[in-house]
């Protein structure tokens, strides 16, 4: 409570000094999210180009195959007698230099297999007719149906094992549609490619056919992944990258900016609310009486020139009341000046206390008073706030087993009927409050 009763006796420096720590760390957050978008935006650029690197390197792979088998769909085109022995010696030669990718490449008439190569590891599957293969149907008769190429994987194959299958169409002379050639890319040498591809680029991926996981683990869903889509149809992939090394050091700059940015609320606020208290203590002392904590002259003139230019664009009046307490040179000279002390302090308070919202109170000399009414419209509404104040100012003061009896002068005065400055009204409310004070003694 005492704390929150502090900080109210400081609002505005504490609220100052909190509006410079808050706009420093605006500005150092506005950094800081420059700062991550501009991590953000290189990442994406880095995966980009590495996505590039694996389109390329994929594209060549599958393509390389394709073109082989557009290869010899011309030479069965070319030789539709070839016998079994020249069809896998023409493939031995064909694909000696991709043994260690190739599974094995099937020519199927129609969606029927009529050639394996290798036939020793193969010739079981010879005259099955994989439109009956529920796994391997949708891309057979896509094939045949639509006459573009196909590729497909990971599948379970019919020898055993997983793979790869590119398949294209073969067609006769009249374009007619004879059947199809599948390579069979091997599932391991494959997936070895790949990440031969993540280990040069320093990245992990993970691809995705709809749903499933054709390549990578399942846990990196959970990291930054950066996805793309393969362009060329014949991929009905998604690619997903995740940067390798980008962790809290990558956004070290977007740490340290926030960082500062906190510290710099913290101790701007501090400085910034001891400054400006440091400020606003000076300035009330200056414009304050530092005994009774009531305004002093020095902040009288500024108060009064901007009471009577209000009262002179309203049509109405400002009124003093110059106070004094009667003998108070006897309190200080019969009880001392400690005494006289407390008496002023308790005549401060129980002006305080009389005075209304409006009405301004000063301490202008030892035990002289001046009460400022902004807004009063003629005399007697001044003479009834005097009755109110000559009742405050007339008590009994009780201390250190003394007892005193307090009382006072009033002298007032009204602009425009006793003046127009303040020196004039002072002058005259000083005249009647000395009048006043003759009277008593």
């Amino acid at each position: 409570m005492r704390g929150l009763y502090f900080l109210k006796g400081y609002r505005k420096a504490f609220c100052t000094a909190l509006i410079i720590g808050m706009t420093l760390l605006l500005i150092f957050t506005a950094f800081s999210i420059y700062e991550y978008n501009r991590v953000n935006q290189m990442k994406q650029i880095k995966a980009t180009e590495y996505f590039a690197v694996f389109d390329n390197v994929l594209n060549n792979l599958v393509y390389t195959n394709i073109n082989l088998m557009k290869g010899f769909a011309a030479y069965i085109k070319v030789n539709p007698n070839l016998e079994d022995a020249e069809i896998y010696a023409y493939l031995d030669e064909l694909l000696k230099s991709q043994s260690n990718l190739i599974n094995n490449v099937g020519i199927l008439k129609d969606t029927t297999i009529m050639w394996n190569y290798p036939f020793e590891l193969n010739k079981a599957t010879i005259g099955a007719d994989l439109a009956q293969v529920k796994e391997q149907s949708p891309s057979v008769l896509s094939v045949k149906q639509n006459g573009k190429p196909i590729f497909q994987g990971p599948i379970n194959l019919l020898q055993g094992g997983t793979g790869f299958i590119i398949r294209s169409p073969i067609y006769q002379d009249n374009n007619q549609y004879w059947g199809q050639i599948s390579i069979v890319l091997k599932g391991e040498q494959f997936v070895e490619k790949i990440k031969n591809i993540e280990s040069s680029l320093n990245v992990k991926a993970i691809i995705l056919s709809g749903d499933q996981i054709v390549y990578g683990s399942e846990s990196l869903l959970d990291e930054n992944v950066h996805w793309f889509k393969f362009a060329d149809e014949l991929f009905a992939w998604d690619l997903g990258i995740v940067i390798n090394g980008v962790n809290a050091l990558t956004y070290l700059n977007v740490y340290i900016f926030l960082g500062i940015g906190i510290i710099l609320l913290i101790v701007i606020t501090i400085a910034s609310f001891v400054m400006l208290k440091s400020n606003e203590i000076i300035k009330h002392e200056s414009l304050h009486d530092h005994l009774t904590g009531l305004r002093n002259r020095n902040s009288l003139d500024e108060t009064m020139q901007q009471l009577f230019a209000a009262a002179k664009r309203n049509d109405h009046k400002v009124g003093v009341l110059l106070l004094d307490l009667n003998k108070f040179k006897e309190i200080n000279d019969t009880f001392g000046h400690t005494m006289g002390d407390a008496v002023l302090k308790e005549t401060a308070t129980r002006l305080n206390k009389a005075a209304r919202k409006d009405e301004v109170l000063f301490r202008v000399g030892g035990d002289e008073f001046l009460l400022v009414v902004p807004v009063v419209q003629n005399r007697e509404i001044l003479s009834e706030i005097k009755r109110r104040f000559q009742s405050v100012l007339s008590y009994k003061f009780e201390s250190g087993g003394y007892s005193i009896i307090v009382t006072s002068s009033i002298g007032c005065a009204i602009s425009g009927d006793d003046g127009n400055t303040l020196d004039e009204l002072f002058l005259k409310a000083d005249r009647r409050m000395y009048d006043e004070k003759h009277k008593v003694i």
